[in-house]
């Protein structure tokens, strides 16, 4: 919401590696508000399935979608642990091998991977949008993956940019990601006609002036909410969207298989 922060969504997601595959598991409360039952996915990378949490019936067998694939599949190092420090020096080579575009800061290191137009074109699966570009954004110096950026396009012209940053903490030398921030900005192709509007724009000097209590009064009711800024143009259609997910619990070696035992 506007100028707040409140828990939308909440859910425990386990992982772990089993005969060298990665395996999460994703268990999701009751939404009483929408009247939906209890669900848990479980993934191997390749299935997914989904299952009633309470009674443990599988509902649905399906193959995880390729768009949802990871890019870096099969050009980084086989995984060893969850968490480890990436060797990002060996993604460089290999990158290069590949003769993909890097950046990289003055001090090297930060670096931008620019995944290849020919390759953005095999993630094409969503009707009505168009990958343009890819970019992914390594942390020489910690060793991680510190997030990326990609830009969709869409029929009508729309272009969508996502700007996805990982947060990690450090336990013992070692990066933990504990969550991540996405910024999602929306570029319309036109503007809105408001010369026949009948709510005129926003004025600071010729607005109405209210009480401090009248307007708590406005924001309890919630015909009101209360916001740092009200300047922009009301002719513009653009917009940014900001999600934040952050972990309020991280149990490291603590999943039992049994978790996983579905396939």
């Amino acid at each position: 919401m506007p100028a707040s922060a409140k828990l939308v969504s909440q859910y425990r997601m386990a992982t772990k590696i089993i005969d060298g595959l990665v395996y999460t598991r994703l268990d999701f409360p009751v939404d009483q508000v929408h009247n939906i039952a209890a669900r848990t996915i479980v993934s191997n990378g390749n299935e997914m399935i989904v299952l009633d949490s309470a009674s443990g019936k599988v509902e649905y067998r399906l193959p995880v979608p390729e768009q949802t694939a990871d890019l870096v599949k099969g050009v980084s190092q086989k995984t060893t642990s969850l968490f480890q420090k990436i060797d990002v020096p060996l993604l460089r080579k290999t990158f290069s091998d590949l003769q993909w575009d890097m950046e990289s800061n003055e001090q090297k290191t930060h670096w931008v991977i620019h995944y290849p137009i020919d390759m953005l074109a095999r993630y094409n699966t969503n009707p009505g949008q168009k990958l343009q570009s890819f970019k992914l954004y390594l942390d020489e110096a910690n060793g991680t993956v510190a997030g990326y950026e990609q830009i969709m396009v869409e029929e009508d012209g729309t272009i969508i940019t996502t700007k996805n940053t990982t947060l990690y903490t450090e336990k013992d030398g070692v990066p933990i990601p504990i969550g991540t921030v996405q910024d999602t900005h929306y570029d319309k192709p036109y503007t809105i006609d408001t010369s026949d509007s009948s709510v005129p724009p926003y004025n600071e000097e010729t607005a109405p002036e209210i009480s401090a209590a009248e307007a708590q009064q406005l924001i309890e009711s919630g015909q009101a909410i209360e916001l740092n800024t009200m300047s922009g143009d009301p002719s513009n259609p653009d917009y940014t969207e900001q999600t934040i997910a952050v972990y309020d619990s991280i149990e490291l070696n603590t999943a039992a298989d049994i978790l996983f035992k579905v396939f």
